[in-house]
């Protein structure tokens, strides 16, 4: 089957939207952070089967299926279609920082790690949060940080919705508003004895989730397991809690600096770190 075709005939849509329902039923294992629950999922998958029925074109048909997906609040569960990926790249990687979406990497030559992006052809970038944010997956603790860095979700839905070329606005280091035109397809494609845990917590991923690809290059994957900390608190989703919690700032990212590293250092020149208990 081709795996670029935009046509998915009906017998195939019913054929996924089955197992997809079936791996659900059989192998989901976080139903306490799910938007609906066990008893309400027959009722959610007959409204999602009369919808997906009916969409257009595979690119609808998709979107659904991530909608619906992370309505599971599991970062394992999710839908993927590659063709998405196919859409050029974003040029840059975002992440919240004071409350503000922050360049972490560019590969915009005009675009500095450290700049703010205000808007993406001519919309908010929290307006594109908004409209995007259905499609996340993962939990509410880890799903902001998922849109600026997961490619699945941004630039890759991110992409279907922009032209070839559009205009990026930013706050550079001095404060001022820039504008620049982007070419679109131009751009480039803690229970160690001696762990002192420092940073931001991890993004709690364990792996492991039930997955299936269909022959036309669809595939989805459902969370299976649950895992906890040794002493039963949550782990996935919440991550590790680092003992010394360090924040990356702005002006860090200005200045090609790794406050991790260098608080990692720090502790390193004053913590007797070679008499430490073996692991």
């Amino acid at each position: 089957m081709n795996t670029t075709s935009t046509v998915l005939p009906v017998k195939v849509r019913r054929s996924m939207l089955t197992q997809v329902y079936r791996a659900i039923q059989k192998h989901f294992a976080h139903w306490e952070d799910a938007t609906i629950g066990p008893e309400q999922l027959d009722e959610a998958c007959i409204t999602l089967k009369r919808e997906a029925l009916t969409c257009a074109n595979r690119e609808q048909f998709s979107l659904l299926l991530m909608a619906f997906l992370a309505r599971l609040n599991n970062g394992h569960t999710r839908w993927r279609d590659p063709t998405f990926e196919a859409h050029p790249p974003s040029g840059m990687r975002l992440r919240p920082l004071a409350g503000r979406w922050t360049v972490v990497a560019s590969d915009i030559a005009e675009l500095r790690a450290g700049d703010v992006i205000l808007d993406i052809a001519g919309k908010p970038i929290e307006t594109w949060y908004s409209d995007l944010q259905r499609y996340l997956t993962g939990s509410p603790q880890s799903r902001t940080v998922q849109f600026g860095d997961r490619n699945s979700i941004f630039p890759a839905v991110l992409g279907l919705c922009l032209p070839a070329s559009y205009p990026l606005t930013f706050e550079d280091a001095y404060g001022f508003s820039r504008t620049l035109s982007v070419d679109h397809t131009a751009l480039a494609q803690d229970n160690a004895p001696r762990a002192i845990l420092i940073g931001e917590p991890s993004g709690g991923s364990t792996g492991q989730p039930y997955f299936h690809m269909f022959e036309n290059g669809l595939q989805f994957s459902i969370g299976a397991q649950r895992v906890r900390m040794p002493d039963g608190t949550p782990f996935e989703g919440v991550g590790l809690i680092p003992d010394i919690n360090v924040n990356v700032q702005r002006a860090d990212l200005y200045a090609g600096r790794d406050p991790v590293l260098e608080k990692a250092v720090s502790i390193t020149e004053t913590t007797n770190v070679i008499n430490a208990p073996p692991i």
